[in-house]
């Protein structure tokens, strides 16, 4: 992804992804443009940074409890 697409991939989400989605924007062999990744457990909020300028944060979807659909989350903060 560019970092324009990962900034309106992140909206999308209220800057708030699952762990799953997490996973797909920090992979850097899909995303090459990111160069620094940093996550503040205090908070819980990842940090990332683009070679072209772009810092993002954004929070994780809790885990709250698995049901018989799918899992459920339960948002604790959302940072932009």
């Amino acid at each position: 992804m560019y970092s324009n697409e990962i900034q309106q991939y992140l909206e999308e989400k209220n800057y708030t992804l699952t762990p799953e989605e997490i996973l797909q924007i920090i992979d850097v062999s899909i995303n090459t443009q990111i160069f620094y990744i940093s996550y503040n457990s205090e908070y819980n909020f990842y940090e990332i940074r683009t070679r072209d300028g772009y810092t993002f944060k954004f929070g994780v979807k809790e885990y709250r409890k698995e049901e018989q659909y799918g899992r459920i989350y339960k948002c604790n903060i959302t940072c932009k």
